[in-house]
């Protein structure tokens, strides 16, 4: 749904996106049926992919990353106590300029081409999908279904 409400909000992206779908879905001018609209196809979408991980890199409150303090942690001039839970606000490390070059408050469709950062893909800049032990493990599934 953010993906089609952005392509709608975002005119620039949607020819760029449309012309490589098509591209990837047609063989000698004939639409190739879905049944082989396969993973391998949907990576050489790259411009679509950076959209989406864009999408995602934008809209950082749809995580829910929920942690609890192993023990009191001095935090700037707080203190977390033992068992404290802590939700960190996804969205400040996703809009840092720390970890996306360019104006990160904005989104730009075509930012990961270059850098072939999919939209499965995690860092400390992108945590969509969580981090680590904590990766989700559909997001190759969900980023499927945003195609």
């Amino acid at each position: 749904m953010w993906t089609m409400f952005q392509l709608a909000l975002h005119p620039e992206n949607q020819d760029i996106t449309r012309r490589e779908i098509h591209d990837l879905t047609r063989r000698d001018f004939v639409p190739i049926p879905m049944s082989e609209l396969n993973m391998r196809t949907l990576r050489k979408a790259s411009c679509t992919d950076s959209f989406i991980r864009e999408v995602l890199r934008m809209k950082g409150d749809t995580v829910n990353l929920v942690r609890m303090a192993r023990k009191d942690l001095q935090l700037g001039d707080y203190i977390v106590p033992k068992g404290s839970l802590v939700l960190p606000l996804v969205s400040l490390f996703h809009w840092s300029p720390r970890y996306n070059e360019g104006d990160p408050k904005k989104l730009d469709g075509m930012r990961w081409v270059e850098k072939q950062k999919a939209a499965s893909t995690t860092d400390s800049g992108h945590l969509s999908f969580g981090l680590s032990i904590w990766t989700c493990p559909g997001r190759f599934m969900a980023v499927a279904g945003m195609f």
